[in-house]
């Protein structure tokens, strides 16, 4: 059982990477309006920043899910892989 798959490592990647550019575009948005304070961009920043921000910290928070719950996932299982391999054969023991 492969638990971190190429294609989720990947799709992982992609998502963060959308984030961070939304991130980038929203502190942009709030840099022009700083410098250049108009109202085109004061409604720009203030319609487009929901829109970039709340999205990007929802990805971030579900690939942190994902990423805490695959590590427990490989705990468990390198737990029971362990458990096993240390019973060995009590017969062969005591004979």
């Amino acid at each position: 059982m492969k638990i971190n798959s190429d294609g989720t490592c990947g799709r992982t990647r992609k998502l963060l990477v959308i984030a961070q550019l939304m991130t980038l575009a929203f502190f942009a948005l709030g840099l022009a309006f700083t410098f250049n304070p108009t109202p085109v961009i004061l409604f720009l920043f203030t319609s487009l920043s929901p829109v970039l921000a709340l999205p990007a910290v929802i990805i971030l928070v579900t690939q942190w899910l994902a990423t805490y719950k695959r590590r427990q996932i490989h705990q468990v299982v390198g737990l029971r892989a362990s458990r096993t391999d240390t019973k060995g054969d009590r017969i062969a023991i005591a004979g």
